[in-house]
């Protein structure tokens, strides 16, 4: 009996030591509601940006791949020879693109990420819509079993966030049939 109540003790401990990967969504005080009928995905949005993108499109989203956002604006980056964010956006407008989706990673050692977060900005106005970030789990000291157990891969983050997308992104739009 002695054995099973020091063992449910330190089960207890060890949950309290942990933590659970956590998402937050926000909109920006005055962001304009209007329709988003296509969102391309930017390039350099990496592995977690083309996931985030194919969970939108499968649950109904008129999404353009990273690949054909790349090819619309000729290879050129924000900020590349001059560009300015306006400029780029504007683009991005001009072929039928209402919103663009950004992301970022920081990766930590063991190859997930630590922390990404992604950005819905407006092509008309530059402006964000949606932002939202996602911050991995950790349980024990780094690297330990029990902070591998609590870690997600980038796949993992992206259909996280994606959810959280989804019920924001449903506020501008309904998906395309």
């Amino acid at each position: 009996m002695r054995k099973i109540c020091g063992l449910l003790v330190m089960g207890v401990m060890f949950l309290a030591g942990c933590g659970g990967s956590q998402v937050s969504v926000s909109q920006p005080p005055g962001a304009e509601i209007k329709p988003i009928h296509r969102l391309a995905i930017l390039p350099d949005s990496g592995v977690l940006g083309d996931t985030i993108g194919r969970v939108l499109k499968d649950r109904g989203f008129n999404i353009v791949a990273a690949v054909e956002t790349d090819a619309m604006v000729g290879g050129v980056k924000i900020n590349q020879l001059g560009v300015t964010a306006k400029e780029y956006f504007g683009v991005l407008h001009q072929k039928g693109i209402d919103a663009a989706l950004s992301t970022t990673t920081r990766m930590s050692n063991d190859g997930r990420p630590d922390t990404a977060s992604a950005r819905v900005t407006d092509t008309v106005s530059g402006n964000s819509l949606i932002d939202v970030t996602w911050q991995n789990g950790w349980g024990g000291y780094s690297g330990s079993d029990a902070d591998r157990a609590m870690r997600k891969s980038t796949s993992e983050a992206a259909h996280e966030m994606a959810t959280e997308l989804i019920t924001k992104l449903r506020l501008y739009q309904k998906p395309s049939p």
